[in-house]
C-alpha cells in the first residue's frame, strides 16, 4: 500500500535544525520510532538495544502519547514514566530524546532523513504497519 505521493520532495531542513539544537555532530547516527507512544511499539526494546550500540548512536522518538490512554489526573502516562525510568536505569539520558508530535509533511520528511527506522513491534493483532509503509515509500 503507498501512503506517500511520489511528487513529495524530501527536505532536510528540519532535521539539520534538530542536530543543531541537540549538537549532535555528522558522526552522529540518528536512529527515528514513530508514531504512538505505546507499549506495544517496542520503545522498551529498542531502549535496551540502544545501551550495546557506540555512543554516537542517539534514539528520537517521534510521537505523543495515544489519546485513548489519556487518564485524567496524570500528569504523565505509567508506560512513559517507565520508559523514563528505564532510559536512567541504562544512564541514556544523553541518547534518547522525546521529539513530539509533527505534521504529516515534517513526520515523512523525519522518516525519510534518520539514519536508522526502528520498528521493534510488540505482537498486537495489527495486520500492517502505517509508519512501515511511509518507510518504504520514502526509502532510497
Amino acid at each position: 500500500m503507498k501512503i506517500v505521493d511520489d511528487s513529495t520532495e524530501i527536505k532536510l531542513d528540519l532535521m539539520d535544525a534538530i542536530r543543531r539544537k541537540y549538537r549532535f555532530g555528522k558522526d552522529v547516527k540518528i536512529i527515528g520510532m514513530f508514531g504512538f507512544i505505546n507499549e506495544y511499539k517496542g520503545h522498551s526494546l529498542a531502549i535496551r538495544a540502544l545501551a550495546c550500540l557506540p555512543h554516537n548512536y542517539k534514539l528520537l522518538l517521534f510521537g505523543r502519547q495515544h489519546p485513548q490512554s489519556i487518564r485524567k489526573n496524570e500528569t504523565v502516562s505509567y508506560y512513559t514514566h517507565l520508559l523514563q525510568a528505564k532510559i536512567e536505569e541504562a544512564k541514556l539520558e544523553d541518547r534518547v530524546f522525546f521529539m513530539g508530535e509533527y505534521d504529516h509533511e515534517a513526520f515523512v520528511n523525519l522518516i525519510a532523513v534518520v539514519d536508522v527506522i526502528c520498528l521493534p513491534y510488540v505482537e498486537n493483532a495489527q495486520d500492517g504497519s502505517g509508519i512501515a509503509s511511509i518507510a518504504f515509500d520514502v526509502s532510497d
